[in-house]
């Protein structure tokens, strides 16, 4: 492509002339680029955080990605006013999940107590039910659930983009 000191010269005609220089301009082995590009990104592993399951399974380690679709999807499912905008999991160096937060976007006019309630107590069925129900144990382990409420809207939440301003 050529550069010319003035970006307005030679006006329309200018940008038919870069647009034939790039499309005249193309390596002959880029098909062969490409697909390895392609095939290595498919290819090419995603970091998850393994959490580890309640004893007598603590073995057994559980992907992040799994307990956060998992919630997302079953909170969605369970409820018409709210939906989940965000899940986020702290996890202990040791791989044991030390605390769980859900962002939610809720219709207006919900009672957002009640909206808050229904979801830990889904959180916690679905956290038993993947990682089993914790021991009693003689020291007390705190696992902390927040639900947030980061929006609200007064459409169907399920449609809503938490990020758009």
């Amino acid at each position: 492509m050529t550069r010319s000191s003035d970006p307005n010269a030679g006006g329309p005609d200018h940008v038919a002339r870069a647009t034939r220089q790039m499309r005249d301009h193309s390596h002959h082995r880029a098909v062969e680029i490409a697909d390895d590009v392609l095939r290595n990104a498919l290819r090419a592993s995603r970091h998850s955080l393994p959490v580890r399951a309640h004893p007598p399974h603590d073995h057994v380690h559980v992907s992040d990605r799994v307990l956060v679709s998992t919630l997302r999807r079953r909170i969605d499912d369970a409820l018409d006013t709210a939906a989940v905008g965000a899940v986020y999991l702290r996890v202990t160096p040791q791989e044991v999940l030390e605390e769980l937060t859900v962002e939610l976007v809720v219709r207006y006019g919900e009672v957002l107590l009640e909206v808050a309630d229904r979801v830990r107590s889904i959180a916690r069925s679905v956290l038993a039910e993947i990682l089993g129900p914790p021991a009693a144990r003689v020291g007390v382990e705190v696992t902390t659930t927040h639900v947030h409420v980061s929006d609200v809207t007064v459409g169907d939440p399920h449609l809503v983009d938490p990020r758009d301003p």
